[in-house]
């Protein structure tokens, strides 16, 4: 019962970000979704038209009932674990949105431990992560949209560090309880004039 409960509010959680994202309205644009398991983001993304790759543990692509899913949504996979100040994988095209919901990769922890709090990435790991999609996978107007996974004990006073938060603002990036987004005209701005003071 908690399963179907579970893949219930992810249709709802999916259905939603189809329109909060405003991919009803438009087509063609190429999505990468991460932690996407079953990949049912990425095939809601190809119903409305858009060219979607799902991501996710190697482990999760294997494992049934994950593995039978995607072969019946038709869902590309690619396998992925994000790891800090790893690049990603070689891709020949780049992005128009990069999402992830309800993801992990943020966490020390792959997985769900039972402890009271969890430790999450700083800035020096989210600022390599997020230059390098910028630079080398995001498209020009491209944008970021993560709905991050649970932040546990140590988090709960303000939902995320202030510290964090005001990153991410310099960045250019908007964050709203666990909403974390970007347009990459604001992360370019950034990182190009940094990479030029380093030459």
């Amino acid at each position: 019962m908690a399963h179907k409960r579970k893949a219930n509010e992810n249709i709802l959680l999916f259905h939603e970000m189809i329109y909060r994202l405003n991919l009803n309205r438009t087509s063609g644009l190429n999505i990468i979704d991460i932690g996407s398991k079953a990949g049912l983001f990425p095939f809601f993304c190809q119903c409305y038209g858009h060219h979607a790759l799902a991501c996710d543990l190697p482990e999760i692509q294997k494992k049934a009932p994950d593995r039978d899913l995607l072969d019946l949504l038709n869902v590309k996979m690619l396998p992925l674990k994000i790891e800090p100040f790893v690049k990603f994988p070689t891709i020949k095209h780049r992005f128009d949105l990069i999402t992830g919901f309800r993801t992990r990769f943020h966490s020390w922890y792959p997985f769900e431990t039972g402890k009271d709090h969890e430790d999450h990435w700083g800035r020096d790991e989210w600022n390599f992560f997020l230059e390098d999609l910028s630079l080398n996978y995001l498209t020009k107007n491209g944008r970021i949209y993560f709905l991050l996974g649970r932040l546990q004990e140590k988090e709960k006073g303000e939902r995320f560090p202030l510290s964090m938060r005001r990153f991410f603002k310099k960045l250019g990036g908007c964050f709203h309880y666990n909403v974390l987004s970007f347009k990459n005209s604001d992360l370019q701005s950034q990182f190009s004039s940094k990479q030029g003071r380093n030459i």
